[in-house]
């Protein structure tokens, strides 16, 4: 690989740094396997950076890139039938806090409640910023599939979140 082509690939890697350490971690569960399956990530998009056609898809080619490799490592592991890698582990909102620990807990516990297609589609678009048709890229979908679990992602949270309501609600009556 040539400098020129080295500096592009880090140009365009600073500006998706923090979100894909975020989206690593969430993946893995946990802040080490998310920084190792970064770094295998990382390292494989260098490897293949000359045959990106469009250096402004960057951004979901790399998400693309690290999702497939996450899916590569769970198939191996349950394979192997060993427990795979929790989803909502300990997942750091992002390298700046903006929640608590705790509204980062109750956060990763509802996202844990939905489905793995639409939790995906959830943290891609609203909590990573992707468009939605990004987000059909990176999860190897269809734009109107990604819609569809967006919309009942979205439901199933508002549900979770009444149902949370009323019985907080119950709580403080009692």
């Amino acid at each position: 690989m040539s400098d020129e082509s080295r500096a592009d690939f880090m140009t365009l890697y600073r500006d998706v740094h923090a979100r894909a350490s975020r989206f690593a971690r969430y993946l893995a569960g946990a802040e080490d396997a998310g920084e190792e399956l970064l770094a295998e990530s990382v390292a494989m998009a260098l490897e293949k950076f000359r045959h990106l056609r469009n250096q402004e898809r960057f951004g979901p080619w790399l998400f693309a890139i690290m999702r497939n490799r996450y899916r590569s490592a769970w198939r191996r592991y349950r394979l192997r039938k060993v427990e795979p890698l929790s989803v909502a582990g300990d997942v750091p909102a992002s390298d700046t806090r903006m929640m608590s620990p705790s509204d980062e807990a109750w956060l990763a516990g509802m996202l844990a409640a939905l489905p793995r297609a639409e939790r995906e589609a959830l943290m891609l678009h609203e909590l990573e910023g992707f468009s939605v048709r990004e987000t059909a890229r990176i999860v190897r979908a269809r734009v109107g599939a990604v819609k569809m679990r967006l919309v009942r992602a979205r439901r199933r949270l508002a549900k979770l979140l009444r149902a949370e309501t009323e019985r907080e609600v119950k709580d403080d009556e009692a």
